[in-house]
C-alpha cells in the first residue's frame, strides 16, 4: 500500500517543485497533488500551455522517483450558483481532470456539489449531482482518470453555524450514489475525518462502503471542527478504522490529508513533521496489512 500525502502547505510555502521534493526526501512513496489554486485566480496550469507546465511537474517528479498517485481538485469557488458552476467551475474541474491525466494521476477527488442545504434539498441536490458527475465521465475517460466522490458537510446557519450532514455524508447515500453513476470511471473516496463531523462511526461506514473505496483521505479531529490534523491528535477510533479497512480488503493509497498539522509547526522543523508523519503513515498501514 503506497503511502501519500497533499502538497497543500507546502506547495503554498515553497511551489510545487519544492514541495513534490520535500515529500520524496521525508520518505513518502507517492504524490497527492492539491489543485486548490485553481479556483479563481491565475495559475500556469490554467494557461493555454498548461500542458507544457504539467508535463515538466512529472518528469520532475520521475525525476526524483514519486509518482503522483492521488489528485484533488479545486472546490472553494466564490460563485457557488448553478450559473457560477455552468460558467466557471466546471470548465475548472474538466480542466483539473486534463492535468490529472498528464500527471499520470489515478483518483482525483470531486466534490459533490452542494450550494443548497442539503435537508430541504435532498432530491434537487441529488438530480443535480448525477447531471454533474455523467457530465464529467467523458472528460475522465478520455484522460485516463477516476472520479471520486466525496462523504461532505455543511453548516447549518440556522443553528449557530453548526456542522451537520451533506452530500454523501451517509454510507447508504454514498452507495447508492456510486451504484447509480454505475461506471468505472467513478469511485469513492471516504474522508475518515468528515465522519465524526457529523456523528458517524468511521468503521461502520467503511464496513458498508465495502469496495466502493476507491481512495482515502486520513486525517483526525475533536468532532466539532474539520482539524485535518494528524492521526491519534483527535477522537477517532483509529484501531477499528484500520481493521476495517483490513476487513474489507481496502488495497489503494493510504492518503493523508493532515496538512494543517504542519501548519502548526515552524518551518524549520516542518522535514522533522514530515517525517514523523510518514513514521505514523507506516505503522498504521501495517496495522492494515497485517
Amino acid at each position: 500500500m503506497l503511502l501519500v500525502t497533499q502538497t497543500d502547505r507546502l506547495a503554498e510555502l515553497y511551489g510545487d517543485r519544492r514541495a513534490i521534493a520535500m515529500l520524496a526526501e521525508a520518505g513518502f512513496d507517492g504524490i497527492d497533488f492539491s489543485m486548490f489554486h485553481l479556483t479563481n485566480g491565475s495559475h500556469p496550469l490554467l494557461e493555454d500551455d498548461w500542458r507544457r507546465e504539467a508535463e515538466a511537474l512529472r518528469a520532475y517528479a520521475d525525476s526524483i522517483g514519486i509518482p503522483f498517485v492521488q489528485g484533488h481538485a479545486p472546490f472553494s469557488f466564490r460563485d457557488n450558483t448553478p450559473e457560477g458552476w455552468r460558467t466557471n467551475n466546471y470548465p475548472r474541474l474538466v480542466r483539473a481532470i486534463e492535468i490529472a491525466g498528464v500527471l499520470g494521476i489515478r483518483e482525483l477527488v470531486i466534490h459533490p456539489v452542494q450550494f443548497l442545504p442539503y435537508k430541504q434539498n435532498v432530491e434537487t441536490l441529488h438530480a443535480y449531482n448525477m447531471e454533474f458527475y455523467r457530465a464529467l465521465i467523458p472528460h475522465a475517460k478520455a484522460a485516463g482518470v477516476r472520479i471520486c466522490l466525496e462523504n461532505m458537510w455543511q453548516r447549518n446557519r440556522l443553528r449557530g453555524n453548526l456542522i451537520t450532514h451533506s452530500t454523501c455524508s451517509r454510507a447508504e447515500e454514498a452507495a447508492a450514489w456510486v451504484d447509480e453513476l454505475g461506471d468505472s470511471a467513478i469511485g469513492y473516496c471516504l474522508d475518515l475525518g468528515h465522519c465524526g463531523l457529523v456523528e458517524l462511526d468511521a468503521g461502520s461506514e467503511i464496513r458498508k462502503l465495502g469496495r466502493r473505496i476507491t481512495a482515502l483521505h486520513v486525517h483526525d479531529n475533536d468532532f466539532m471542527e474539520d482539524q485535518h490534523i494528524l492521526p491519534y491528535q483527535g477522537h477517532a477510533d483509529w484501531a477499528d478504522i484500520l481493521s476495517a479497512l483490513r476487513e474489507v480488503g481496502y488495497a489503494g493509497a493510504f492518503t493523508f490529508e493532515a496538512d494543517n498539522f504542519l501548519r502548526q509547526v515552524p518551518e524549520a522543523v516542518l522535514p522533522t513533521a514530515l517525517k514523523l508523519m510518514v513514521e505514523v503513515g507506516r505503522y498504521m498501514i501495517g496495522q492494515i496489512e497485517g
